[in-house]
């Protein structure tokens, strides 16, 4: 019997194994180094984008090119480059930013970010029933929070109106009158009330949940509605308060809702006739509306109007009496275009550490968590009042004790958990001051589990997600390569001047100068036609030097002029015949009474450069040189196998 399981468990792990490869089967090996498609297909489809037909030629040439890189990797591997310790600093920098990037943007952010931007789909109405816990929260005054709130649902639990127990238990002024009616609201709610929100948009309808937590103390609640989100709307109004004559305000607004069906411009009577003096000089624009900022008669009028431009019948509130305009609907988009603005608002409320929390929780769960509170009392236990204050240090003689398990082997010890206190000692003192030693103890293990979960979290990164791991491998080959190529290739060919002249000398037809001009451009301080006609004449004939040695007399400076040496086709020489005195055409400064041109003084034919005058081809050309004898150095150092069966079934 034993020897048929193990037979059956050789065969089961045979299979797993041809399975895996069959799934990534390796494309080819640098001695023997297995590097496998995967690999290859991220970085083609990375590099090629719309390119990567996965044509056969296209493959061929790209694989060339991925095989040289790979060559070029093992070498610097080779070099111990992967054990300099300011690469390894750089490369564990990047590792800790990707890492908070996948713990905080991937599994809580961009999830949060997707549930705001489904719940802003629809709006809310409900009612509560608060029970208020003073400010400082004490342990007393929540508990007698606790008690009053589940006195108010059990009398619900026994049928009696939600209407009647607002009135007699809520701490909600605002709306126990009205059997605490909070009216619709929509997300996001204001920050601490994330655990509402929750409620609101997953509970039952006409059922009373609760009591929950919130930052005033604790509730009840009772959704009574739901419906598509009205969302934002940019409008304009009218108004004319009610003041002591509540007709002549009626007869007021009626009349310029008459001018307005007889062609008026909304605007225009916005300014001369509104009461509301702050918007009526932009035409009556409030700006942004949304749910719950006006009467509901208001928001009512302004949200039935269909299209942009529409205005409302006269619309009574308590204020007075308005015509409502639509300017424009504010749409929030698809989630693509939402994300950016939602994302920021997630980042700036604290049901982020809530979602933290859920997170820690998934982890030590899959992680297969496990405690010893037995030595955490034990540690606890030996803690002295000066765990209190600065003066605290770790015992040299603590034993270092289990405290918690993840995984199959990454424990945390409490010498671990000690250094961990003694490294935050001003968030250990701070919290001291309202903390005895062992809640302050239980307080800053909690920290402590929470990071250790992150910790074994980041470690499992590369297997939970294929693109962390495609990018840290890119990240730690592309420093590899970057620091091999630098010694090897771009270093050489700036500090080998032997082997860079011999270059030179064995390439000095591959660095010449084009056909080449002296250009002078020429300013005449005058714009008087009579002399600029003269001395145009004279520059045709005779060289500029001489030409300016005539003219320039005692302190008069008729002409000035500065030369430089340009290449054929330049711009200095745009629109000009390749001439010797050729010129261009003449630009006047009325400003500075100046008229200024260029002309062609010599023309010089092709010749090479110097060394001095190449010097940056030359080493740019050389760095070329050194890297393809690199790659034919590694091509003869290295085996490569290719496996053809494997290309070619990429072929599509």
């Amino acid at each position: 019997m034993i020897r048929h399981l193990i037979a059956l468990f050789v065969c089961l792990a045979c299979t797993q194994a041809a399975t895996s490869q069959d799934q990534d089967p390796v494309l080819f090996t640098i001695d023997g180094k297995p590097v496998h498609v995967s690999e290859f297909t991220y970085i083609y489809d990375k590099n090629n984008g719309d390119k990567a037909d996965y044509s056969k030629a296209s493959l061929d040439e790209y694989l060339d090119l991925f095989i040289n890189y790979k060559l070029k990797v093992q070498k610097a591997m080779d070099m111990g480059l992967d054990t300099v310790p300011a690469l390894q600093q750089e490369l564990e920098t990047y590792r800790r930013q990707l890492a908070n990037s996948y713990l905080s943007d991937k599994e809580v952010v961009n999830n949060l970010v997707k549930e705001l931007y489904e719940r802003k789909k629809v709006d809310v109405r409900f009612r509560h029933i608060l029970v208020q816990i003073s400010s400082p929260q004490t342990a007393k005054d929540t508990l007698a929070a606790y008690e009053k709130i589940m006195k108010a649902k059990h009398i619900l639990d026994l049928g009696q109106p939600f209407e009647e127990v607002a009135k007699q238990f809520s701490d909600d002024q605002n709306t126990k009158r009205n059997g605490g009616d909070l009216g619709y609201m929509t997300a996001m709610l204001p920050d601490g009330f994330y655990n509402l929100e929750t409620l609101i948009y997953t509970a039952p309808m006409n059922t009373v949940e609760g009591p929950i937590r919130t930052s005033l103390g604790y509730h009840l609640v009772e959704v009574t509605d739901r419906r598509p989100a009205r969302g934002e709307m940019e409008v304009a109004h009218i108004l004319i308060r009610k003041g002591d004559n509540a007709n002549q305000a009626k007869m007021r607004i009626d009349s310029i809702y008459q001018m307005l069906k007889n062609g008026g411009k909304f605007e225009a009577l916005a300014a001369a006739y509104s009461d509301d003096h702050t918007s009526s000089a932009r035409g009556g624009n409030i700006g942004i509306l949304r749910i719950n900022m006006y009467d509901p008669e208001f928001e009512n009028a302004a949200f039935s109007l269909k299209n942009d431009g529409d205005y409302s019948e006269p619309v009574e509130s308590r204020v007075g009496w308005h015509i409502i305009k639509r300017i424009r609907k504010v749409e929030m988009g698809d989630f693509e275009q939402a994300k950016a603005i939602l994302k920021a608002q997630v980042e700036r409320d604290s049901r982020i550490q809530n979602a933290k929390d859920v997170m820690i929780r998934d982890i030590k769960k899959d992680g297969h968590y496990i405690e010893h509170p037995e030595n955490f009392a034990s540690f606890v236990g030996q803690l002295d009042s000066t765990f209190l204050t600065y003066k605290w240090r770790v015992a040299g003689n603590m034993p270092d004790l289990p405290l918690f398990t993840f995984g199959d082997n990454m424990n945390f010890t409490t010498r671990e958990f000690a250094n961990f206190l003694f490294t935050n000692s001003r968030n250990r003192v701070q919290m001291a001051n309202s903390a005895s030693i062992q809640e302050l103890a239980a307080k800053m293990y909690q920290q402590f589990v929470n990071e250790s979960a992150l910790k074994f979290e980041e470690v499992n990164l590369k297997n939970k997600y294929p693109d962390f791991r495609n990018l840290m491998r890119e990240y730690q080959e592309g420093i590899l390569l970057f620091e091999a190529t630098k010694q090897l290739v771009w270093d050489k060919a700036s500090q080998d001047t032997i082997g860079l002249r011999e270059y030179f000398n064995m390439h000095r037809d591959n660095f010449m100068w084009k056909d080449r001009a002296d250009v002078a451009t020429v300013t005449l301080s005058s714009q008087d036609p009579k002399i600029t006609k003269k001395i145009l004449a004279l520059l045709k004939k005779k060289p500029i030097a001489d030409v300016q040695q005539k003219f320039n007399t005692g302190d008069k400076k008729l002409i000035e002029y500065s030369m430089e040496k340009v290449e054929r086709g330049s711009k200095a020489l745009m629109e000009m015949d390749w001439k010797l005195k050729a010129m261009s055409a003449s630009e006047q400064d009325d400003q500075h009474n100046t008229t200024t041109f260029r002309i062609i003084e010599a023309i010089y034919p092709p010749e090479r450069k110097s060394l001095d005058e190449a010097r940056g081809y030359v080493i740019a050309d050389y760095q070329d040189y050194l890297e393809k004898q690199w790659v034919k150095e590694l091509r003869n150092t290295y085996k490569v196998d290719v496996n053809d069966k494997v290309l070619n079934g990429l072929v599509r």
